[in-house]
């Protein structure tokens, strides 16, 4: 599986991590499950990385830029629609039974 190309991420987009993950020259740590929010984007040798609004990681002395994640390691997070439709029916009257009437 090939990740998601550039064009693929946004500043502001939530992404979760795909598994438990430790940076190999900083040693932060990304949580599986856990959902994160880009704020930076950036392509270091052909690879798309992402900053994270929750964490703010060292500079890698080498590279002079601060330490980011590859984009393997992260889906978008799933959007849920929010569906009104039960609460509509809770506040619609309902319609009156019918009383049995002896005769």
């Amino acid at each position: 599986m090939t990740a998601p190309s550039y064009t693929s991420w946004h500043v502001g987009m939530k992404v979760v991590a795909l598994h438990d993950h430790r940076h190999a020259y900083c040693g932060a740590w990304i949580k599986a499950g856990v959902v994160y929010t880009i704020r930076k984007i950036f392509m270091h040798y052909g690879d798309v990385v992402l900053y994270l609004v929750e964490q703010h990681l060292p500079i890698h002395e080498q590279e002079n830029l601060e330490c980011g994640w590859f984009t393997r390691h992260f889906r978008p997070a799933q959007t849920r629609q929010t569906d009104i439709s039960m609460f509509q029916a809770m506040l619609s009257p309902k319609p009156a039974k019918a009383k049995k009437v002896r005769a």
